[in-house]
């Protein structure tokens, strides 16, 4: 009994002294002190825009200082930014407004040969006991007759193409949206220069203002979406894109708002066609920049920023004002609630066209909780931790 007495003074001094010693040890060398900041993971991970998680509904409070603050010049000068010439603001007349009807499809004959082989063409041969084929198969709709016009010598058959499935798909989508009636039909010019140089020169003769900070524009005046062969196919297709969603946006709303003009020209510049779905993949430098300039108390509300219209924004604050739009119409579109507020808003200005509509209104009744709680989503949205997926159509 003694013995086990002895042994338990023993190790509870051994005990103390290794804390004494460790105690010592952390005070000349600290342990890590690791910083969990707001970091938003991006990725194009595909997700059905009908399945995307409804925005945090918890009131959210942006600290002053919640992410770096960069320069200006810095933003402007990494970010593309793509104008509406000064002649079209205001300005709801286009060159063509049609009805969307369906594709003439051409006609497939049915016809057996002698051995009994049937075949299908659109020349039977001569004699044969031929019938008109029509299969049950979806209409095609005839939304646009585009035309890319290539003022150099390279090639650019590859956008032609692409920038056909695009733009097809992208009229798929606003169908959805405000229904197919609402839709109009549109000629499109697309016009592609080989160098930078080339377009700066012919957008300062069109527009009559230095486009130098410019990678696109549209005018109604020749009805041509204008822009140059980027570094890479795609940033070239980003910016026919969008400008051709400004041509399409013109004849179905007139002269929307800016940010829902700026902001569907953006959503749509980063739609992709693969197989038989396209999605719309998120833009981290948009998302960054948004972030910087709502961090930063800019705009004062989000109501001040539906109200404002094309002559009261700030040339010094174009490329934060497209990002912002952006980031609300992604934010609308990745929600039913969203997508179902955002309709109801292009459907009024497509049902009063060329009529002064108050978008802010519109937004104010048909979101739960009205502007206040559109804007404490959007705001929650932005600075979420949460990943952004493309949304998948």
């Amino acid at each position: 009994m003694r013995f086990v007495t002895r042994a338990l003074m023993l190790l509870s001094l051994a005990v103390s002294v290794f804390a004494c010693v460790l105690g010592f040890m952390l005070m000349r060398n600290p342990l890590p002190v690791f910083e969990v900041t707001d970091t938003t993971m991006v990725n194009n991970i595909p997700e059905s825009a009908e399945t995307l998680p409804d925005p945090i509904p918890a009131a959210v409070s942006v600290p002053p200082q919640i992410v770096p603050a960069l320069p200006e010049a810095v933003l402007e000068d990494s970010t593309p930014v793509f104008l509406m010439t000064e002649q079209d603001m205001g300005n709801c007349v286009v060159p063509s407004r049609e009805e969307v009807i369906p594709r003439e499809s051409e006609r497939v004959f049915r016809w057996t040969d002698d051995t009994g082989r049937v075949y299908f063409g659109d020349r039977p041969p001569q004699g044969a006991q031929a019938s008109l084929y029509e299969p049950d198969l979806p209409t095609r709709m005839d939304f646009f007759d585009m035309d890319v016009i290539n003022r150099g010598a390279a090639s650019i058959t590859f956008l032609q193409e692409m920038l056909q499935s695009n733009v097809t798909a992208s009229y798929e989508t606003l169908s959805a949206l405000v229904g197919q009636e609402r839709l109009r039909r549109v000629d499109l010019q697309v016009v592609i220069f080989p160098e930078r140089t080339e377009y700066l020169e012919y957008a300062q003769a069109i527009t009559g203002s230095d486009m130098s900070g410019t990678s696109g524009f549209y005018t109604s005046a020749t009805n041509e979406a204008v822009t140059y062969l980027h570094q890479s196919e795609s940033e070239t297709l980003e910016v026919a894109r969008h400008e051709a969603t400004h041509v399409i946006i013109r004849a179905m709303l007139g002269d929307p708002p800016p940010w829902l003009n700026e902001g569907l020209a953006e959503y749509f510049s980063m739609l992709k066609v693969t197989g038989t779905f396209h999605q719309v993949g998120i833009q981290p430098q948009r998302l960054q920049e948004a972030r910087l300039a709502l961090a930063n108390g800019y705009p004062a509300s989000l109501s001040a920023f539906v109200s404002m219209r094309r002559q009261q924004r700030s040339n010094e604050r174009i490329s934060t004002h497209y990002a912002i739009a952006w980031g609300l119409v992604y934010f609308l579109m990745g929600s039913q609630q969203g997508r179902d507020t955002l309709a109801t808003l292009m459907k009024s200005f497509a049902d009063n066209y060329c009529t002064r509509v108050s978008g802010r209104r519109i937004l104010d009744e048909n979101w739960p909780g009205g502007l206040e709680a559109l804007e404490t989503g959007f705001y929650s949205w932005i600075f979420s931790a949460y990943e952004k997926r493309s949304h998948v159509f």
